[in-house]
């Protein structure tokens, strides 16, 4: 079964069933009134046709259903990365139904992913995606659940990032447009992820305590401590003029930023800094630069809301890779002073 938006507009919902599965035949019923009615009949339509329950439709089908589940129930970042990656999945697979999901199928699609030159760490989000989606369906009792496991790839090692230095780091903030700076302090001074930053609420700021209550992965909340001066008068600028709601919006479309990275790129190319940059980059160097300056690793890894500890001691490793490459530039300045002086021969005077 499936309920969507009428092509009439607001107010009306079409719900959509099949008799006896995909094979047999479709029924459609408009309802006018709000989602929740329409998915009153819906519920309605399954009492009364319990065959529903064994629907075999395409994937294609029940995509938006999805989405909409997806804005309503996870973070505006989160749906929109889910919707662009199960793009791929539709494309692919979109025609299959429920009943033709095999292992096979899944390593074909693996294949023709790797063919179009897509990474291993990216399929395996877009597996994760169509891995939600049928537990959502199965939920919804849309389908019955696959009897196999969809399997990724095995755990593919991230790339170390190249965390750059406190000093480059303040060369890109110097040159980031006025109106992205607190939300580069937001990535750099208070380690946030992307998402983190983008979407931080106005009354989770309080000013007053110098704590924000930031909403991480899982829905999971912790607190953060605003940490520095300039992040402090960025964010009191900004509660100034918003008073509810997101406190960061793009006027362009009245919702929050959906990326950094083309920020960073243009701060970086203003400033003469090569560097492969990206959103999640600044947070890798708040956690390395702070593990530098002493910060203990239990705090940095209630600060940063990680899981775990393990997650959390990358950070230690990196802080150590760059103190290395630091005392080597001490050495070789030693080395250089104490370098031994080349004695040229004069030449002896020829007698006359």
């Amino acid at each position: 079964m499936a309920v969507n938006p009428h092509s009439d507009g607001p107010g009306k919902w079409v719900v959509t069933w099949y008799i006896n599965g995909g094979k047999g035949k479709r029924k459609y019923k408009v309802i006018a009134g709000t989602e929740a009615e329409a998915r009153a009949y819906e519920a309605s339509v399954r009492k009364q046709f319990p065959e529903v329950a064994a629907i075999n439709p395409k994937i294609v089908t029940l995509a938006n259903d999805f989405y909409n589940f997806y804005k309503t129930n996870r973070l505006q970042s989160t749906y929109e990365d889910c919707k662009k990656s199960f793009a791929h999945i539709i494309k692919h697979m979109g025609n299959n139904r429920f009943t033709d999901f095999t292992p096979v199928i899944i390593e074909q699609y693996k294949n023709k992913r790797i063919e179009e030159g897509v990474g291993k760490r990216t399929i395996n989000k877009e597996l994760v995606y169509l891995s939600s989606f049928m537990r959502y369906a199965v939920e919804n009792k849309l389908c019955n659940p696959l009897p196999f496991k969809i399997k990724a790839f095995s755990k593919v090692k991230s790339p170390k990032p190249d965390v750059p230095s406190p000093e480059v780091m303040q060369t890109i903030i110097n040159n980031i447009e006025k109106k992205y700076l607190p939300l580069t302090l937001l990535l750099y001074d208070a380690g946030l992820r992307r998402s983190e930053a983008l979407t931080i609420q106005t009354e989770k700021v309080n000013l007053d305590t110098r704590l924000m209550m930031v909403k991480g992965k899982g829905e999971k909340e912790r607190m953060v401590p605003i940490t520095t001066e300039r992040l402090f008068r960025e964010l009191s600028k900004a509660k100034k003029k918003v008073k509810a709601g997101y406190l960061f919006l793009n006027p362009w479309t009245g919702r929050p930023y959906r990326d950094m990275r083309d920020v960073l790129k243009r701060a970086c190319k203003k400033a003469g800094v090569i560097l492969r940059v990206y959103p999640h980059l600044l947070r890798h160097s708040f956690g390395t630069h702070a593990t530098i300056a002493g910060v203990g690793l239990k705090h940095l890894q209630d600060i940063m809301g990680h899981s775990t500890s393990q997650v959390t001691e990358m950070y230690t490793h990196l802080a150590a890779e760059k103190l290395k490459v630091e005392s080597e530039k001490f050495a070789c300045y030693i080395d250089k002073l104490n370098k031994p002086k080349r004695i040229r021969n004069k030449k002896k005077s020829e007698s006359s």
